[in-house]
């Protein structure tokens, strides 16, 4: 039930990015705000970000799901998609890390990072790409992993961190969610997340 007179429309400029789901984009009528959201954020130089998170139990128009992928996509968004992710949106199981990357890359979008859970991820730009192994670490809840790595990864880019970077701080916060049951503090310090940096 997201309004437009939810967002601040007036404070994009101060905003260094306006990020969204595709549990969010599910319904209307948080999808038509949040795409006009979208479209105005980009205009007052705002970078966008998405998390691909796609479950046909949510949102069985997997059609729909993929258009407005490609229209934020095509505003430069950062896109985040898990190997699971992927194969609901696009029913392919066992998709090549080059294919997934130049999908995304080829519609517009700025960055893309393509998680494969125990494995590690590859992030991407137009001009580099590199593989980011996980490591090892003692399992305890792995609910919102995916979101901590993204957290870690949007608060280093926000900070001028590089593309590799980026990622090694989202393997940092995805780290410290894994080892612990339920949420991570409510504030996490900076000097860990780039612990790995130095």
């Amino acid at each position: 039930m997201l309004s437009i007179r939810q967002f601040p429309f007036s404070r994009f400029e101060d905003i260094g990015i306006l990020h969204t789901t595709c549990f969010a984009l599910s319904k209307n009528p948080a999808q038509h705000v949040i795409m006009e959201a979208a479209e105005k954020a980009k205009r007052a130089g705002c970078q966008l970000s998405i998390d691909a998170n796609y479950s046909e139990k949510i949102w069985p128009e997997r059609r729909e799901a993929q258009r407005l992928l490609s229209e934020l996509c095509r505003l430069g968004a950062l896109v985040k998609v898990s190997d699971v992710d992927w194969g609901r949106l696009y029913e392919d199981l066992s998709p090549k890390p080059d294919t997934v990357i130049d999908h995304f890359l080829k519609m517009g979008a700025t960055e893309v990072c393509f998680t494969l859970g125990a494995e590690g991820c590859w992030v991407a730009d137009n001009t580099q790409r590199h593989f980011l192994p996980a490591r090892p670490v003692e399992v305890k809840d792995t609910t919102g992993a995916g979101d901590a790595f993204w957290s870690g990864y949007l608060t280093a880019r926000l900070d001028g961190k590089k593309l590799l970077e980026c990622a090694i701080a989202g393997r940092k916060m995805a780290e410290l969610k894994l080892v612990q049951f339920g949420p991570l503090p409510d504030k996490v310090e900076r000097e860990l997340i780039y612990a790995d940096l130095l």
